[in-house]
């Protein structure tokens, strides 16, 4: 089983690069699944982020994520990790509100970093 919150820490601070964050976190993805283990939502939707991850700047596309942009993601569910599963009906509010956060705090580093 893995320990998402450790995981994602290590990358939030720092500890470890994109790629290996993004092998540890699909090795433990795919573990999960095959145990039949439901994830928290946060991980759940930090997947579509790591999916969206692409380290190589001449090909990213508009809606891949470098590094610091998955990093901001990892940031904002790691803080959410605790958080239950939405009820059906919810899940499009949450979502909204996870990328409204996310774009917040990408806005508000890139403040920082000038």
């Amino acid at each position: 089983m893995t320990d998402w919150q450790q995981l994602i820490s290590a990358f939030v601070d720092a500890n470890i690069d994109a790629p290996e964050f993004e092998r540890r976190f699909l090795e433990g993805w795919r573990a999960a699944q095959a145990e039949g283990e439901q994830v928290p939502f946060a991980v759940d939707q930090l997947f579509y982020r790591v999916d969206a991850y692409n380290p190589d700047a001449d090909s990213r596309d508009p809606y891949d994520l470098d590094e610091d942009q998955l990093r901001t993601a990892a940031l904002v569910l790691l803080g959410r990790l605790d958080q239950p599963w939405p009820e059906p009906g919810e899940f499009a509010e949450r979502d909204a509100e996870i990328l409204n956060q996310i774009r917040r705090t990408a806005d508000a580093q890139n403040l920082l970093r000038k």
